[in-house]
């Protein structure tokens, strides 16, 4: 009698056991990807939060003619826009700092600087992130589509001499991959990829 319900015990101790076991990865696999299930929606007003960001890119910039490749780093706080050139050698230690209306250019290796006061703003270089998600939000023809796990920032303009502008975004890391800037004849003039970045909402 005795040894048939410790049987009995053991048993259900095992099936309490192996249905504990069974539960807790669950609850924990669905805690690490929660991260990673954030919809179109959730992603987009993500982006539309970023105030400042640091990001080294690289940069290839198309003409009618040839073909510029730069490795910039960039950094963008507190209003403040800074772009320092790492490659080419020729360019290296060239910075150019925005703020409030006032452009500095400088080059650290020639010691050399020239200030612009009452400049126009830098966001018709479209090299600066934030310019594209300002531009993203007051745009009335923007778009947000996920292909193949990346979420796809869309906005056409009316620039003089670019008609579309797409932020390729990976849905895993949250990071920007690639930003393109296409002229009124579907050229890609600007190819941006992010080979660091470090956002800040």
């Amino acid at each position: 009698m005795k040894s048939t319900k410790n049987l009995i015990i053991i048993v259900i101790v095992i099936l309490i056991v192996t249905i504990l076991i069974k539960i807790f990865p669950e609850n924990n696999n669905k805690n690490s990807i929660i991260g990673n299930n954030k919809s179109i929606q959730e992603i987009e007003e993500y982006f539309l939060n970023i105030n400042s960001y640091k990001a080294t890119i690289e940069v290839k910039v198309k003409s009618n003619k040839n073909e510029n490749t730069y490795i910039l780093k960039q950094q963008v706080k507190d209003n403040e826009c800074r772009q320092e050139v790492l490659e080419p050698k020729s360019m290296e230690g060239t910075i150019i700092t925005y703020k409030e209306g006032t452009l500095e250019i400088k080059n650290t290796e020639l010691n050399i600087s020239k200030i612009y006061e009452n400049y126009p703003h830098l966001s018709d270089n479209t090299l600066f992130l934030n310019d594209f998600i300002n531009e993203y939000k007051k745009n009335n023809n923007r778009k947000i589509e996920e292909v193949n796990g990346t979420i796809i920032m869309k906005i056409e303009t009316e620039g003089r001499y670019y008609k579309k502008q797409n932020l390729y975004i990976d849905k895993q890391t949250l990071k920007p991959k690639i930003f393109e800037v296409i002229d009124m004849n579907e050229n890609t003039r600007v190819y941006i990829t992010y080979n660091e970045i470090e956002l800040n909402i």
